[in-house]
């Protein structure tokens, strides 16, 4: 009615929004010869107790198609859940694709480095196709050929591969001396294939495989990959003609065998492998320690100057100088950096003359007794005539560039001082001083052209 005495009635509108589109991918594999339908494309409604209709335009104007339409390769289909302008739709792309399968392998180490390390691998395998997938296998030889599992991804625990389930398996693989010392086959790294079968709901055989690679490092983590020691059999040299066996020992501290050994002693006379390689296999396996000798003699030369150096060559440092150079490569064929040992063997020598000449003729007019400073630095020496009377008498303390006598009288407590001594014989001791030799007596002849 109408008039200030009539109520109203107070109305609510509830107006419905667009209708979602239904929930899915929006590009979804099969295969064309398992003959997939539209109903077996993977979509759901959101709404319940709604079904889902599909259209060959985005629109719901003309009929729909039916779910038994066998898919068309590259194929665009639209998928509503409702009807009206208001309906928003899925545009799902069909792709012919019977691969069904992506299996991704992977290693949980990039490098390793020795025989017993660990590799864990991790297998996945994603059913990519609206076809389930039963019977399948994991077989990979090097994990030790049929895998268990899958570890997860089994949703519902029907041991079948449902579209879009992820199965997870693993396996471990330790790493083997063999694997080291070849080089994992020539290759560098261990290679590792995974092998995925399954069967398609129609029976159609699946069939995919997937690799990782782990390398292989060499670099023994910045350490020698052997160590070289070398000695002599005696400790010094006393003769000329003597001769000096060397024994290198060289020995592989590293995880991979070494080949290419080469032993280079500029000083030796020859280096002859003598043992060590156990198996023969030409390789310094891991451990193993091969043993070399050579051997170097001792000239007169050698002893009259003192000693040499490293290449043979007179250093008068009162030793022979001694080092070994040794060269290997390792499986990848890398040269690996070289490694050096040294010896080194005393020249224990001391060349008293019988004789000199002291006449200024600037040849042999010193008493000088080679070795005597550079073995005895603090040598002393006294020298007497026939009567015993003191013609020379010297304290080197420690000199290195000692006063040898030149046949005149001098010194302390000496006769005729500072006058030459005639020919004839005259008798000397020399105290070495080193708390361990004893004091040596002998003779010197002095020559002089005008007596």
């Amino acid at each position: 009615g109408v008039g200030s005495c009539a109520e109203g009635l107070m109305v609510t509108f509830n107006l419905e929004s667009d209708i979602p589109q239904p929930v899915g991918n929006s590009d979804q594999y099969y295969c064309e010869e398992d003959g997939t339908t539209l109903g077996d494309l993977l979509v759901t409604a959101t709404i319940p107790n709604v079904t889902v209709h599909w259209y060959a335009e985005n629109s719901t104007s003309s009929q729909f198609l039916p779910n038994d339409t066998v898919l068309v390769d590259g194929t665009t289909y639209y998928a509503f859940q409702g009807i009206g302008s208001c309906a928003q739709s899925l545009a799902v792309t069909v792709h012919n694709n019977c691969d069904y399968i992506t299996v991704i392998k992977t290693a949980d180490v990039v490098y390793v480095d020795s025989a017993g390390d660990v590799i864990n691998y991790t297998i996945t395998v994603t059913n990519e196709s609206v076809t389930a997938l039963s019977n399948v296998v994991v077989n990979d030889p090097m994990l030790g050929g049929n895998l268990s599992g899958p570890d997860s991804g089994d949703v519902n625990a029907n041991s079948i591969l449902d579209p879009n389930e992820v199965w997870i398996y693993t396996g471990t693989y330790i790493v083997t001396q063999e694997d080291i010392d070849t080089n994992g086959g020539g290759d560098g790294a261990i290679e590792n294939t995974a092998v995925v079968t399954a069967v398609s709901t129609t029976n159609n055989p699946v069939e995919v495989e997937a690799s990782t690679v782990v390398l292989i490092d060499y670099s023994n983590n910045g350490n020698p990959a052997y160590e070289v020691i070398k000695t002599p059999d005696t400790p010094l040299v006393t003769q000329e003609g003597e001769v000096i066996t060397y024994t290198i020992m060289v020995t592989n501290t590293s995880s991979f065998a070494i080949t290419n050994i080469v032993v280079d002693d500029p000083l030796l006379e020859n280096e002859t492998y003598v043992s060590g390689d156990l198996d023969n296999d030409d390789a310094l396996d891991v451990g193993e320690v091969w043993i070399y000798q050579g051997t170097y003699t001792v000239t007169r030369d050698v002893l009259m100057g003192l000693g040499v150096d490293v290449y043979g060559d007179i250093d008068g440092d009162g030793d022979i100088d001694n080092i070994v150079y040794v060269n290997g490569t390792d499986p990848a064929g890398t040269d690996l950096s070289e490694i050096s040992a040294t010896a080194t063997v005393m020249v224990d020598f001391i060349f008293i003359p019988d004789g000199f000449s002291p006449d200024g003729d600037e040849y042999n007019n010193t008493f000088e007794i080679v070795g005597l400073a550079e073995r005895y630095p603090d040598f002393t020496i006294r020298i007497y005539n026939r009567w015993g009377n003191m013609v020379y008498d010297y304290d080197n303390n420690g000199s290195t560039d000692p006063q040898w006598w030149d046949g005149i009288s001098g010194g302390r407590l000496t006769i005729n001082k500072n006058l030459k001594v005639p020919t004839g014989v005259y008798y000397f001791v020399i105290d070495f001083n080193d708390g361990i030799r004893q004091p040596l007596v002998d003779w010197i002849y002095v020559t002089r052209k005008n007596d």
